[in-house]
């Protein structure tokens, strides 16, 4: 069914007899962004771990790990004490699995920092390459002055980059985006009604090419948006789209012969019914 291919009269008469049930294209915006992250302040971080060593030496000492976890555990992993079951090195993310991979059965890891917070580990089983893990998160969450500070910075950005300073470079040297940053904080296209909750509000209409938002909280932290090009919603038309509305008279055409060919296979097999 790859090989299926459509010619231009088939196109044509494919887009004559279903233009009126081919949906609208949708506004769409091409963006770019600045991400600035809302990372906790060094106090923070100090303050944090230093709850998790005296966490760690209590449960050295012999206070239950698992009453440890649950009264003190963030973001819900104090559930069943901590309990992780059995895991596999590749469940968990990098420095887990370092720490945790090293310990014998009985061990308590040192305090170790992930993406998630600060964990202390305690394996209490092995099962093939899997370990029986229990662990003490304690989240690291960013505090209101973190958030004031992280918008200090996003609101000098915004005004340099209104002011002229070239909206790549900004990126290339202060995104949080790696993904983007590479390119300038290119985005790509979006339809303005299929975006996060947090951008619609801002790009729905928003037409004028060149010009600067933000900054917009999300869960990632702090966006400044470019507006790089708009589409208005509009129609699809052979001229301007030929090679879209061809692919979906390419599914159609394909579509079609599958149902013929299963026709066909039915017609060709025997089926008998014993009750």
């Amino acid at each position: 069914m790859q090989t299926v291919s459509v010619s231009r009269k088939e196109v044509e008469e494919f887009f004559d007899e279903y233009r009126d049930s081919i949906p609208a294209q949708p506004e769409a915006v091409k963006l770019a962004h600045i991400l600035i992250e809302i990372r906790p302040s060094k106090e923070v971080e100090d303050s944090i771990k230093a709850v998790a060593t005296s966490l760690r030496q209590k449960a050295i000492e012999g206070v239950d790990f698992a009453t440890l976890s649950q009264e003190n555990s963030s973001l819900g992993a104090g559930a069943n004490g901590g309990d992780l079951g059995y895991v596999a090195r590749g469940d968990v993310v990098p420095e887990f699995a370092r720490a945790a991979f090293n310990l014998s059965i009985g061990d308590i890891s040192g305090v170790v920092r992930t993406q998630f917070g600060y964990h202390i580990i305690k394996c209490e089983g092995k099962r093939g390459d899997k370990l029986k893990l229990r662990h003490i998160l304690l989240a690291v969450m960013p505090t209101h002055e973190d958030t004031v500070r992280a918008g200090v910075v996003a609101d000098s950005l915004i005004k340099a980059a209104r002011s002229g300073d070239d909206f790549r470079a900004l990126a290339k040297a202060f995104s949080a985006d790696n993904t983007t940053r590479a390119e300038g904080g290119e985005l790509g296209w979006f339809a303005t009604n299929q975006m996060p909750r947090e951008f619609i509000s801002s790009v729905t209409g928003w037409t004028e090419v060149g010009a600067i938002k933000g900054p917009i909280l999300s869960q990632f932290g702090l966006h400044i948006l470019k507006l790089l090009d708009y589409q208005p919603e509009r129609q699809y038309s052979l001229a301007e789209d030929f090679d879209k509305i061809k692919e979906l008279a390419r599914q159609d055409k394909t579509g079609r012969l599958i149902d013929k060919w299963v026709e066909e296979f039915k017609a060709k097999t025997f089926i008998e019914i014993r009750e």
